[in-house]
């Protein structure tokens, strides 16, 4: 009867193994079948009804905002912090635009207001990266995107972006910063919220002194922040004095510094405790996406 009573615990042990099995394969498959939805889901156009009906919802995960690259959000535990300034500081054809650009993206499919100004940048080569124009178009119809365009005025040419807000540019820096208020003040009217990206620090900066370069960073960050947004700033690395880096940093919340050795570009973020690594990570370009390395303790010296 012992030896009935032991292979009987034998066998059931074996059933409840592959149950286990079994069981473990369901929620792995379960698990990719979710992030491919989550990805279908950030980069699926949204229509202009659905954007004004889910106008005023909150971010889906709260105090963070998404990166619009799943290994960035997680390389820094969540997203962006809210509010936060972010400055992207690379070379010259370094992958902060296509970060820049899929922040972007990611707000509109949130349905969440971004806005994007622009001092050395033609818009239309901006908004070309987030995809077909009549759905750009629409967007900003529908109020999710706003363009404010300080660089044609600035270089004396006809706006190609018919729905941008087209302001002087920085030579006049009182009502450049008014005029960059007034549109913010007006979405959060609406909107109640909104997020922005600036094209770039690099125009702002090679358009008006040291000193003025200083107070309207301090005011436009501070501004921003005050009024709850998380706002990027890129910044070409390599053109200034360190101390020009070294002023912008104190502003920022978090500084996301880019590198490239070779043919390998590294990101490493700067400002943030939480983040899991703050060393040099590999950056995995193809064609217009990026994706991150692991994030493991190897130095890149």
């Amino acid at each position: 009867m012992q030896g009935e009573e032991k292979e009987e615990q034998v066998q059931d042990r074996e059933e409840l193994l592959k149950l286990r099995t079994r069981l473990l394969e369901q929620i792995e498959q379960s698990s990719r079948l979710l992030a491919e939805v989550e990805k279908s889901l950030r980069t699926a156009s949204v229509p202009v009804t659905e954007q004004r009906e889910a106008y005023h919802s909150t971010p889906t995960v709260s105090g963070m905002a998404a990166t619009g690259i799943s290994k960035l959000d997680d390389l820094l535990r969540g997203g962006y912090p809210v509010p936060s300034n972010i400055v992207l500081n690379g070379p010259p054809f370094s992958s902060k635009e296509i970060f820049a650009s899929k922040f972007i993206a990611e707000s509109i499919a949130e349905n969440y207001p971004i806005i994007v100004l622009t001092l050395d940048r033609e818009p239309l080569s901006i908004m070309s990266a987030l995809g077909d124009p009549a759905m750009v178009d629409q967007w900003q119809k529908s109020g999710i995107l706003t363009v404010i365009d300080a660089y044609s005025r600035f270089v004396q040419v006809e706006p190609m972006a018919a729905s941008a807000v087209v302001i002087d540019g920085s030579s006049n820096i009182s009502n450049f910063m008014k005029s960059i208020d007034s549109v913010c003040s007006r979405i959060i009217a609406q909107a109640g919220k909104y997020r922005m990206v600036v094209y770039s620090l690099t125009g702002l900066m090679t358009q008006t002194d040291e000193k003025t370069f200083i107070r309207s960073l301090q005011h436009l960050s501070q501004r921003r922040k005050a009024e709850g947004s998380v706002s990027l700033y890129l910044l070409e690395d390599g053109i200034f004095e360190r101390k020009i880096y070294e002023n912008v940093n104190y502003f920022m919340d978090i500084s996301l510094e880019f590198r490239t050795e070779a043919t390998t570009e590294y990101l490493r973020v700067r400002g943030l405790p939480s983040a899991r690594t703050r060393e040099w990570v590999e950056i995995i370009r193809n064609g217009g996406s990026v994706d991150l390395g692991s994030f493991d303790l190897k130095r890149v010296r």
